[in-house]
């Protein structure tokens, strides 16, 4: 880390623990003194594994993926750090990637799925990419990008307390403790989830962008001890 910072001293430097941690295993990272720490981290199962195979999920994957949630939020308490899911799903099992954005919108934590493409990957499984034929965009495998391609806060003017996304209903919501800021919270809303367009309801702030755009803006209300963020989608004309 010193050398890092001997170049880069505003710069996020993430680290990673060992292998086994994907799979439920603990770290043991002590607390270390820097203002721009992150752990970066992944959360596989037994299905990432058998994917492909034909072969029904295993049970383990219920009871390691939470183990895995868990273990993070332990390990940046005691580093001093944030979180960062930079891997998780490598298939095509709709029930497992559900599960874990679910689980991260639980520990409010942000996320990349593996992977875009499959890019010829010999660590992952045949089925990790969003499309069916990698050379050609049409064929994204569309309910897989009704998982992943969803409302998130890009930026928030305070610190979030709960967010939660229901992929059947398209209702988003976000709750957080405002301070100060000069910039608004910022909203993601992808117009796959909403293509008749959206509704917002705010409790203790004001939104600021035109109605229906693709980044939501929020400004907090002077004295506000929270603001609630609901996204309805639009009703078909």
């Amino acid at each position: 880390l010193s050398g890092i910072r001997s170049v880069a001293q505003t710069h996020f430097a993430f680290f990673e623990p060992q292998q086994l941690f994907d799979f439920g295993a603990p770290s043991g990272f002590g607390a270390i003194t820097d203002p721009a720490l992150g752990l970066s981290w992944h959360a596989y199962c037994s299905d990432e594994l058998t994917g492909g195979t034909g072969l029904p999920e295993l049970p383990d994957c219920t009871i390691v993926e939470p183990r895995t949630m868990n273990n993070a939020d332990s390990q940046i308490a005691a580093m001093g750090a944030t979180s960062l899911l930079t891997e998780f799903g490598a298939s095509d099992n709709l029930t497992d990637i559900g599960r874990v954005t679910q689980l991260a919108d639980q520990h409010l934590v942000g996320w990349t799925y593996w992977a875009y493409k499959r890019f010829n990957d010999p660590t992952g499984s045949a089925t990790e990419s969003l499309f069916s034929d990698d050379a050609d965009l049409t064929t994204l495998k569309l309910p897989k990008a009704n998982l992943l391609i969803r409302p998130y806060p890009q930026a928030t003017a305070g610190t979030p307390t709960a967010m939660a996304f229901d992929t059947t209903s398209k209702i988003f919501t976000l709750s957080y403790t405002p301070r100060a800021s000069t910039a608004p919270t910022q909203i993601f809303v992808p117009a796959l989830q909403y293509p008749n367009g959206y509704t917002v309801s705010v409790t203790g702030g004001a939104v600021t962008s035109a109605p229906g755009a693709s980044i939501l803006t929020i400004t907090n209300n002077a004295g506000a001890t929270q603001v609630t963020v609901t996204i309805n989608p639009a009703a078909s004309s």
